[in-house]
């Protein structure tokens, strides 16, 4: 039986950070009935891939042989770890094709990174994601409005370079804006919650 030789021959994908997230590039030897690429995610710790876009083909009608140059632009701040980016080749039949995983190795720019805590308002609990460039005691303090210390959220010692999940029980505060505040060594940096009850 006949092997089906590839719809497109691609060479070199590569992901790059940028200061305002990544950028893919890769390149085809040729193409044939191409509709385009399919750019997926899967970042650090992340069980399942996430569509990030697409990239129709340049080959006029996706049938060229001549190879193309291609770059997609990652615009979001990404965690420090290790992402992985692959591209889904769509045929314009519908048939896909998956390229091998890129790994791109995010390093920290700042000393401490902190999300937004997710659900805000937040009924039950809430999380985010700390981080810290080089190994330092991190702790996180929630107060309320007032100032006043309502609880120590986190304290610990994450390894550098790694994101630490922290937890904020909320299900028995009452309702209202609260401040956390996450300091690491000399650095600090606060987020607004708003819980609802």
């Amino acid at each position: 039986s006949d092997t089906q030789p590839l719809p497109v021959e691609w060479t070199g994908a590569e992901a790059v950070q940028t200061e305002s997230g990544a950028v893919l590039r890769w390149q085809t030897a040729a193409e044939t009935g191409n509709a385009g690429f399919r750019v997926q995610h899967r970042g650090p710790g992340a069980a399942r891939w996430t569509r990030l876009g697409f990239v129709e083909s340049k080959a006029p009608g996706g049938t060229s042989t001549e190879g193309r140059r291609y770059r997609f632009a990652v615009r979001r701040a990404l965690a420090p770890g290790v992402h992985r980016f692959r591209l889904e080749q769509v045929d314009l039949d519908g048939g896909t094709h998956r390229s091998d995983p890129v790994v791109l190795e995010v390093s920290m720019q700042e000393a401490l990174t902190v999300s937004a805590p997710s659900p805000n308002p937040a009924r039950g609990q809430a999380s985010l994601r700390v981080a810290v460039r080089e190994e330092a005691e991190v702790t996180a303090v929630l107060y309320n409005m007032l100032g006043q210390r309502v609880r120590t959220v986190y304290r610990g010692t994450p390894q550098a370079g790694e994101a630490e999940r922290l937890v904020v029980e909320t299900g028995d505060l009452s309702s209202g804006v609260y401040v956390l505040q996450v300091r690491a060594g000399g650095e600090r940096r606060t987020r607004r919650l708003t819980v609802v009850r």
